[in-house]
């Protein structure tokens, strides 16, 4: 019997032996999961529990007797079983692992909620720096465009202004051709270029013809050459000269000199060849005042040359003088001659400058209908076209000035919106 209570003893202490390692290992396996997992610890713990459970119910049940009787043993498993508390299966196991899970989870949640709270803070300042930004931006393209607009304004009005300036140089130019075109006679077309050799051939005049013939300086002349001193403009002109040369003469009480139609042929290829070569080409005999680039010679001959009595002036008011000529041309420069005759120099058939002027007169009324009509026909081109690219112009300035204004309406809207955006955070 002996033997037989010692064995029971033996079962009953490896029992609880067995109880204790199982609760231990349950142990060291949650807190191993604890490192892997520690989400699963509270599931860990609770599972090894109840298995331990389980293993000392099932224990129980096969030594129930055994136990009752070995209260040192029951001492060893943790006390009087009377005193065990009433084991609530739901509820869950809280362990120094899971306290130490819930401080952090805590931490790591407030920690969240600052570092959110800081970063909306930071999110909206950045879109108000990004929002100003971007109102500068688009104030800085509204400014330029409307600069633009500005000057597409300016320049379209500047086009304007001279389109009008050239509308009322085409009507002009276009009433000048009707009128030359009412009076042109185009048989008179020669005559009019032949200048005062047509005049000579008008008037039967042989001293006038034959100084041009016999002249070596006759290929000098430019017929139908406006500018040219046989032009009739030219001649016409010089008119005016030879009554101012008696006028001058008569203030220092000198006879009037006559128009001779010999010197006024000579003075002509005498100009015409001092007009090519820049210098003084008489090779008449005669007596010759000459100057280059005056509008009035007499300003030279007579103004500059009275005081200190000149040569000039001394030839303008020559006493034996009776006859002159007088020539004017404009192809290089102005150019005025005039040549002065005696009795003896033989100056040919002379008319007094009136009589002079009433024939020349009488030819240039007729001749001036055969006057080209080629520079006014130019003229009326030249005019035309330049309306027309003026035109053209003022087209192409309202087009600019349209998308100047496009621009300028889409640069405002930007800022509308953009300025709007921004009152947004205020």
């Amino acid at each position: 019997m002996e033997n037989e209570h010692v064995a029971n003893n033996n079962i009953k202490l490896g029992i609880g032996l067995a109880v204790v390692l199982v609760a231990l290992f349950t142990s060291v396996v949650v807190k191993y999961s604890m490192k892997q997992d520690p989400t699963m610890v509270s599931r860990s713990e609770k599972s090894g529990a109840h298995a331990a459970d389980a293993r000392v119910v099932d224990s129980s049940s096969e030594s129930e007797a055994l136990l009752a009787t070995d209260d040192d043993l029951l001492t060893t498993l943790g006390g009087d079983a009377s005193e065990a508390p009433e084991i609530d299966e739901n509820a869950p196991v809280v362990t120094q692992s899971t306290e130490k899970l819930d401080n952090r989870r805590k931490t790591e949640t407030t920690t969240a909620a600052t570092t959110t709270a800081s970063s909306k803070a930071d999110t909206a300042e950045n879109k108000k720096q990004k929002a100003q930004e971007a109102l500068a931006s688009a104030e800085a393209k509204l400014n330029e465009t409307s600069a633009r607009l500005d000057g597409a304004q300016a320049a379209l009005d500047e086009a304007k202004g001279n389109r009008d300036r050239l509308q009322s140089e085409f009507e002009a130019a276009k009433a000048k051709l009707e009128e030359v075109k009412r009076g042109y006679d185009a048989n008179q077309n020669e005559n009019y270029k032949r200048g005062l050799y047509g005049f000579y051939e008008s008037i039967g005049n042989g001293d006038g013809m034959n100084a041009f013939n016999a002249s070596e300086y006759s290929s000098a002349v430019e017929t139908g050459n406006a500018k040219d001193a046989a032009s009739i403009e030219n001649v016409k002109r010089s008119i005016d000269f030879l009554n101012k040369a008696n006028q001058l003469r008569a203030d220092e009480g000198r006879s009037e000199l006559r128009v001779s139609y010999r010197l006024m042929a000579l003075a002509v290829l005498n100009n015409d060849v001092a007009s090519n070569n820049g210098q003084s080409a008489n090779n008449t005999g005669l007596e010759e005042d000459l100057a280059f680039g005056y509008e009035d010679p007499f300003d030279a001959w007579y103004n500059e040359q009275k005081e200190n009595g000149g040569d000039d002036f001394n030839r303008l008011m020559k006493d034996d003088a009776v006859a002159m000529g007088f020539a004017f041309s404009n192809k290089n420069n102005n150019v005025h001659n005039i040549l002065f005759a005696t009795e003896e120099q033989g100056p040919g058939e002379t008319v007094s400058v009136s009589e002079f002027a009433d024939k020349f007169n009488e030819y240039y009324n007729n001749t001036i209908k055969g006057k080209s009509i080629t520079a006014e026909e130019e003229a009326y081109k030249n005019a035309e076209n330049a309306l027309n690219g003026a035109k053209q112009t003022v087209s192409d300035k309202e087009n600019e000035l349209k998308t100047a204004s496009a621009a300028y309406g889409s640069a405002k809207t930007v800022y509308d919106e953009r300025l709007k955006a921004l009152q947004a955070f205020n």
